[in-house]
């Protein structure tokens, strides 16, 4: 609640607040005062998302009633800060004429509440409330976040089939290799081909004309002319 009793107008962005400072109390100090953000340092800042209708509201309400010092949107009627616990006192009289029994945190609760329960992820949730730690906002809200393992069943399906087909189409360019390997090429201009190198019929004979093993490491590749029609060999 204090980090919204500090809120000055140039911290409503168009579709979040930014929170800089926090109406605090300090033992010994007279009245509230502006500090850093709970859990944070002095200049640190979070950002909280902001309702497109929420952020009309604050524009008429500051084209209708002003700002206080700096800009400030919460200010006494002297014109100081808006201590927690006067804020509290008077919201709970407001909303009691309207039929409801809430309080300021209240509506932080709810914010959680409709954000996990919709799906939003925790983390983020956490970050905007200002927690400690996620475990904090686990274990707090955590019942309320969504069963996952529906969503985990398809991505795991999809996952599994796509590796499937990869290891189908590995193995069908394995065998291609492997297929053309075996057959040779029979071209017209006298030259044996055989998986992909093109071995000479000089190249045989200073092997002794062995056809036992047509390729080794030390072969030289010779890529297919285009020009030269081939056939299967028989």
């Amino acid at each position: 609640m204090g980090e919204m009793l500090g809120l000055r107008v140039g911290d409503v962005l168009d579709d979040r607040v930014r929170l800089r400072r926090q109406v605090t109390r300090v033992k010994g100090v007279k009245g509230a005062v502006l500090g850093p953000l709970k859990h944070r340092r002095k200049g640190d800042w979070r950002d909280i998302p902001l309702a497109t209708n929420l952020s009309e509201a604050v524009g008429e309400h500051v084209a209708r009633s002003g700002t206080g010092p700096d800009g400030a949107l919460f200010q006494t009627i002297t014109g100081t800060l808006v201590t927690t616990s006067n804020y509290s006192s008077a919201f709970r009289k407001v909303v009691k004429t309207l039929g409801y029994d809430w309080s300021p945190h209240d509506l932080r609760h709810w914010f959680a509440t409709t954000a996990l329960s919709n799906g939003l992820p925790l983390l983020d949730v956490s970050r905007w409330l200002g927690h400690k730690s996620i475990k904090e906002t686990a274990d707090t809200y955590g019942h309320l976040t969504p069963d996952s393992t529906g969503r985990a069943v398809k991505v795991m399906d999809v996952a599994l089939t796509q590796h499937r087909a990869d290891l189908v189409l590995t193995d069908v360019a394995q065998f291609s290799v492997f297929a053309g390997r075996r057959v040779g090429l029979r071209c017209a201009d006298g030259m044996q081909q055989v998986a992909g190198p093109r071995i000479s019929q000089e190249s045989l004979r200073s092997t002794g004309g062995s056809r036992k093993r047509p390729w080794s490491p030390t072969t030289t590749w010779h890529p297919p002319k285009r020009s030269s029609p081939c056939s299967t060999a028989q």
